[in-house]
């Protein structure tokens, strides 16, 4: 029982997770992979979020139970292009 819900989640670089702890245990989690962060999160609503800036796979660890969960960043989308329409009179 416990552990990470969902256990694994896919986001865009820029975006955040936020880890909510619905447990009455302190609870402390790591992460590790193309950056490394953690935090405790205290009992009973105790929440953490991070925002991921850098494209990669995170493996997030609690601490206290061992149970891992997975954040897949993908590369931040790339604007869409403004096309600018122009007429040009000759004579």
């Amino acid at each position: 029982m416990g552990g990470f819900q969902p256990a694994s989640v896919t986001i865009s670089a820029g975006e955040s997770v936020t880890w909510t702890n619905k447990t009455n245990v302190t609870h402390a989690i790591s992460g590790s992979g193309a950056g490394t962060f953690g935090a405790t999160i205290e009992a009973s609503g105790g929440t953490y979020t991070h925002r991921f800036s850098t494209a990669g796979a995170y493996t997030v660890r609690d601490t206290l139970t061992q149970k891992e969960g997975v954040v897949v960043v993908l590369a931040a989308p790339s604007p869409t292009p403004t096309a600018v329409l122009s007429r040009w009179r000759t004579r």
